[in-house]
């Protein structure tokens, strides 16, 4: 699983960016128990006494599981994000040519959304499986 990280400098709630994906995209799902489940497999290995496990803690309530695309049929041509409250936006794709198929995706959603790339204080994990 390959992820890419991006920032919502203005922390909008998903609600305020709804309308945005809709816009943007045909097809908009949104599922909180897969987002829950997300930030589960970040927490992985970490220590309950940990400031990023409090952090991820504190985010369960509203991170959700998005996916986009604009052709329903297709089982490679669409994005899947993790939504938090902070304003972390993951992008995940299945593979290199998954992110490559869904790119022009990738591009809208960044427009749409206006976000910027985050730029790592350490190193990322990939622990999480979505299948």
């Amino acid at each position: 699983m390959e992820s890419l990280q991006f920032q919502d400098n203005q922390c909008r709630p998903l609600r305020e960016l709804l309308p945005l994906l809709q816009e943007a995209f045909a097809h908009v799902i949104v599922d909180s128990r897969r987002g829950a489940e997300y930030l589960a497999g970040l927490m992985k290995g970490l220590q309950s006494t940990d400031v990023e496990y409090q952090e991820y803690l504190d985010l369960f309530p509203e991170t959700c599981d998005v996916i986009l695309t604009d052709d329903r049929q297709s089982d490679e041509s669409f994005l899947k994000l993790v939504h938090m409250p902070n304003g972390r936006v993951d992008v995940l794709f299945v593979s290199s040519d998954h992110r490559r198929i869904s790119a022009h995706l990738l591009g809208k959603l960044l427009i749409a959304l206006n976000l910027e790339p985050k730029q790592p204080t350490k190193p990322t994990r990939d622990t999480v499986n979505f299948s």
